[in-house]
């Protein structure tokens, strides 16, 4: 009896059962392009090549797992869309900031020559990625992972809960045209009168850092190693209070290294860490500066001698501590900003 019907299903599963392996493979890459194709334009909300003037952020290329089939395990390079190419630095209108601030500012004027400006700004700065080469202390201008862009909103790198900033102007009341002194003899008067001094308290809080570590070959998801480029920025976990408690608090060991865990399954390679969750030990300077005019025959004021100092108390302000995860000095601060720095100056009006 001859066969006059044809069971399309049944026919194509023994054509399958029986294909060359790069034809299987051939297929499952096809169809892996397209799921992946599909999921990256949803999450850029973008298509494929649209371009747009208003992309400031950035993604890099596709996750590398292996994918194991009965075809074979498909590499990344085959899973590209073009696999001619390698690592793609991808730029996207997805970038967004808040900023938030009470300003309040205090101005008293008084007539013997007394100035005193004080201003106090409390605010929150959050945003989901910095600038390129804005980047300081592990904040970097791409996500961690491309596919939750949510978990990057957070904290500025510039973020300062309170800018309080003290300046003051004083004109000594002696010498000639002042209150006091004023008929002293011309050679006391050139030691004595004509000074004015000024100085600017500022309190600061230190400096934000994100925590980051450097992930092994199995648990990297892209080639790209500079940041400018689109680099990941791998984060730990935190299980717990990140700073080491008070008592045991200093620069040796600003952070809680048990509380901050390394990833160790590479399928898993994104910790739970915020961008700029941490930052460094406070900064308050007193600068401070002296000035003198000397009167000469064509004006009053026609040499003026300056003596300034900066960090006038010789105060120890420390830079970020150590966030990366990876290194041996985790948690340790080893930078300053600038000690007291005394400088004169002399200049001459014409």
């Amino acid at each position: 009896m001859v066969r006059n019907r044809i069971d399309a299903l049944e026919d194509f599963r023994k054509q399958l059962e029986g294909a060359d392996v790069d034809l299987l493979r051939e297929m499952v890459k096809v169809f892996a392009e397209q799921l992946m194709g599909a999921d990256a334009d949803a999450l850029c909300g973008a298509d494929y090549g649209e371009r747009s003037p208003e992309r400031v952020n950035r993604r890099n290329g596709y996750r590398e797992r292996a994918w194991d089939t009965r075809a074979g395990t498909i590499a990344l390079q085959a899973r590209r869309p073009i696999p001619e190419f390698g690592d793609i630095t991808y730029s996207f209108n997805g970038g967004k900031s808040r900023y938030h601030a009470f300003q309040s500012k205090f101005d008293w004027r008084l007539r013997a020559g007394i100035n005193i400006l004080s201003s106090l700004t409390l605010s929150q700065t959050k945003d989901n990625g910095s600038g390129s080469l804005e980047n300081p202390n592990g904040n970097f201008p791409a996500p961690q992972d491309f596919r939750n862009l949510e978990a990057e909103y957070g904290l500025s790198a510039y973020h300062q809960p309170y800018n309080s900033t003290t300046s003051f102007i004083i004109e000594l009341p002696f010498g000639k045209g002042r209150r006091w002194a004023d008929d002293v003899p011309v050679g006391l008067d050139a030691v004595i009168g004509g000074w004015q001094i000024a100085g600017i308290n500022t309190i600061i809080p230190g400096e934000m850092v994100t925590l980051i570590y450097m992930p092994a070959a199995a648990f990297q998801v892209s080639g790209i190693q500079q940041d400018f480029r689109g680099a990941n920025n791998y984060r730990p976990n935190v299980i717990g209070d990140v700073l080491a408690p008070k008592g045991e608090r200093n620069v040796q060991n600003w952070f809680n290294r048990n509380n901050v865990v390394i990833p160790t399954d590479p399928s898993q390679p994104f910790g739970n860490a915020p961008r700029n969750s941490v930052r460094g030990p406070k900064i308050w300077q007193v600068d401070f500066v002296a000035t003198k005019k000397f009167a000469l025959p064509w004006r009053p004021d026609a040499l003026e001698f300056r003596a300034e100092f900066f960090n006038l108390l010789n105060r120890t302000n420390f830079r970020a501590p150590n966030g990366n995860r990876s290194s041996a000095g985790f948690g340790t601060i080893t930078a300053t900003y600038d000690p007291r720095i005394i400088q004169f100056g002399l200049k001459l009006n014409f």
